[in-house]
C-alpha cells in the first residue's frame, strides 16, 4: 500500500495551565508549530560488546516553538517563565478542539518569547514562543 502524506494546514495549538486548572483553549492566529523530542545517548565499550560501542538511551528531552500573529486587541499574555500545558494537533479539528492526531504536553515552560515588528515593510506583528517540556505523549498516528 502506498504511503499517503497529509497537509498541516489544519494544524492546531491549544493552551492550558500547567496545573490543569483551566481547560485548554485554542491559540488564535497560529501560523506554525514545531516539536522536537530527543534522548541523550550514552555509549560504552566493554569486553562483552564485541569490539563495538553499545548505545544506551538516557534521559528524554522535549522542546518546541509556536509561531503566531499578534491580535492587536487581545494579545496571548504569554512571556518567558510562564508554565503552560499544550495540545499540538496536526489535523483539522473542525473548531471543536478534537484533533485525532496530536501531542499532549502536561507541563512546559516558555523559555523565550521574541516579538517581530517589521517597521520597514510593515508586516504583521508576530511572536514565537519557545518552550521546553518535561513530558510529551502522542495520540492517533503518533501513539
Amino acid at each position: 500500500m502506498a504511503a499517503k502524506g497529509f497537509s498541516g494546514k489544519g494544524g492546531t495549538a491549544h493552551l492550558g495551565t500547567a496545573e490543569g486548572t483551566t481547560a485548554p483553549t485554542k491559540i488564535l492566529e497560529v501560523t506554525k508549530w514545531t516539536l522536537e523530542q530527543s534522548v541523550s545517548v550514552n555509549k560504552y565499550h566493554s569486553n562483552a560488546t564485541d569490539a563495538h560501542k553499545r548505545a544506551v538511551a538516557g534521559v528524554r528531552d522535549t522542546k518546541g516553538t509556536i509561531e503566531l500573529k499578534v491580535d492587536k486587541d487581545d494579545g496571548p499574555g504569554l512571556y518567558a517563565g510562564v508554565e503552560i500545558a499544550l495540545r499540538l494537533g496536526t489535523d483539522s479539528d473542525g473548531g471543536s478542539g478534537a484533533a485525532t492526531n496530536y501531542f499532549h504536553i502536561k507541563h512546559a515552560v516558555i523559555s523565550s518569547a521574541p516579538i517581530e515588528c517589521d517597521i520597514e515593510d510593515g508586516n504583521i506583528v508576530g511572536m514565537t514562543f519557545n518552550f521546553e517540556a518535561s513530558d510529551c505523549t502522542g495520540f492517533g498516528i503518533y501513539a
